[in-house]
């Protein structure tokens, strides 16, 4: 049996924005268009009175029924309430982000009722859009699949993902990183696998971007740098563009309509197909009927205007580059390949200022930014599916699993100041085994470690805590300083093992932490 001849395996983006699917199938590789046609479907849901809607006509709707259409479901499945991220987009969205069973949730109000849905849910019923998508192309027979996420999801928001996946009939046959799956869209390592190769991916889609370098060695991916910011985006260009257009607007009809939300949500839209056109050919109308008190709205934008006007943003959303290389302490030399991700990704300009800082980079854009992510996924599907069959897999299967976020231990100095002492580092291989070693004064009699899991140093509020170890009875007949081990066990599923001991009274305490509890505070466990 070949890989040509195999079952169809499916690989799915699940964006934050658009969300895509691929199949490979007879050694092929093919994004599956939706019922509209397109290749890419919004990650929307929105809710009547009558039925729940998915896709693009949640999105177009969401003007007429914005309390009760959902979108960012992504970024809100399997975060906790009090997480920063739900907090921020409670305040800046139109839907109303409650808190369910210690999760976000959303408040929909159907049929006069107020009822709370799960974010789960909302991600189920848009994997339940993408199923049908897939079988449409691929059989009902299809099940094997791989989906992606971001590579700084916590295994909370990744088991949340997967759990909405499984219960909408896919069969997941592994999670893998957003950029891995770019880098195996262009097989990278197959080619010339034992060339080392560093690749940056950059991800720049509607509601943030990021940027991975991959190290590819002998076909084995690492990721060796991460960077992710929400404080600019894709949807910043919409904006600033739909801003100009109303100035213009006002200009023509000395009228001010940046009060009205209704006409707001039209020009935005309009501005929206108008960047998706400028991205190319080089003029677009922007076009609105009836925009505000009946006025018509119709300009015309060249490219040149529109990089004008995007200028600002767009160097916001450049300079994570520059920051996550001098983080890790590299340079544009560092690099060989870049890879683009998303659909702002085909601005001209930003792909030539991608050109500029890397003059000596190979810049990967041949494959649509929207779609290869899905087609490294269902690459990867294939390739795993191959196993089940006995059949040698390409070296490109060949990733390493890593640590998604950093493990830290709470101390607090004698001044009474806590710092954050790291024991597991972001990027760590898995499994890993690790000792820490530190002392306790003689008279300290108790000790009491807290656990915690995030990125302090970038992002000092989405820190989360995984748990606590306290020693008790240190003190001894002849008071002396004691040295306290603590043993750290990160397993292939996730789960860590810790376990902390004093020399001199032999305390001891152990805390397991699983996969899921990382997402929870009540669920640690103490052994």
């Amino acid at each position: 049996m070949s890989l040509n001849k195999m079952a169809a395996s499916i690989g799915i983006y699940f964006g934050g924005t658009t969300s895509c699917v691929a199949i490979h199938k007879d050694g092929k590789t093919e994004v599956v268009a939706n019922d509209a046609g397109d290749r890419t479907t919004p990650t929307a849901v929105a809710f009547t009175d009558n039925e729940k809607i998915v896709g693009l006509s949640a999105k177009q709707g969401r003007m007429r029924n914005p309390v009760n259409t959902v979108m960012q479901v992504k970024h809100i499945v399997g975060r906790k309430f009090e997480d920063q991220v739900i907090q921020d987009l409670k305040r800046q969205s139109p839907f109303k982000v409650v808190e369910s069973k210690g999760l976000a949730g959303f408040e929909i109000e159907a049929n006069n009722k107020k009822n709370i849905v799960s974010s789960l849910e909302v991600a189920g019923l848009v994997f339940r859009k993408l199923k049908e998508i897939a079988e449409h192309q691929g059989g009902k027979d299809m099940k094997n699949t791989v989906l992606t996420c971001p590579v700084d999801f916590s295994d909370g928001q990744r088991a949340a993902v997967r759990k909405a996946a499984e219960a909408a009939g896919f069969k997941i046959l592994r999670l893998i990183s957003d950029p891995s799956a770019a880098v195996l869209a262009y097989e990278i390592g197959v080619t010339k696998p034992h060339d080392p190769c560093n690749v940056l991916v950059y991800r720049l889609g509607g509601s943030s971007v990021s940027v991975s370098v991959i190290n590819v060695t002998n076909g084995l991916q690492r990721i060796i740098a991460s960077k992710t910011s929400r404080e600019c985006a894709g949807d910043d260009f919409t904006k600033a563009l739909a801003d100009s257009c109303a100035i213009e607007f006002k200009r023509q009809s000395r009228m001010d309509m940046t009060d009205n939300k209704r006409a707001k949500g039209k020009l935005y839209n309009a501005c929206e197909s108008g960047k998706h056109v400028l991205s190319t050919i080089n003029s677009a109308t922007i076009s609105v009927d009836s925009l505000y008190e009946g006025m018509d709205f119709h300009s015309n934008v060249t490219r040149a205007k529109f990089e004008s006007v995007i200028n600002t943003p767009l160097q916001r959303c450049l300079q994570v580059i520059g920051t996550t290389l001098e983080e890790n302490g590299m340079t544009a030399a560092d690099i060989q390949k870049v890879i683009v991700i998303g659909g702002s990704t085909r601005i001209p300009k930003l792909q030539n200022v991608l050109k500029g800082r890397f003059p000596e980079s190979e810049l990967l854009s041949s494959i649509s930014p929207d779609e290869v992510v899905a087609i490294g996924a269902a690459v990867q599907a294939a390739l795993l599916s191959s196993r089940e069959d006995n059949i040698a897999c390409s070296p490109s299967d060949l990733q390493t699993p890593c640590t998604a976020k950093s493990i830290f231990i709470k101390v607090v100095n004698e001044d009474g100041t806590s710092l954050l002492h790291p024991i597991v580092p972001k990027h760590s291989y898995i499994p890993l085994r690790q000792q820490h070693y530190f002392t306790v004064p003689k008279d300290q009699d108790s000790l009491s470690l807290q656990l915690v899991e995030g990125e302090p140093a970038s992002s000092p509020d989405e820190t989360t805590k995984l748990g606590k170890i306290i020693l008790r009875d240190l003190a001894s007949e002849e008071p002396q300083e004691g040295k306290v081990t603590l043993d750290v066990h990160l397993k292939r599923d996730g789960t860590v093992e810790i376990t902390c001991s004093e020399s001199v009274s032999g305390s001891m305490d152990s805390l397991v932490i699983s996969p899921s509890a990382k997402n929870s505070e009540d669920k640690t466990t103490k052994e």
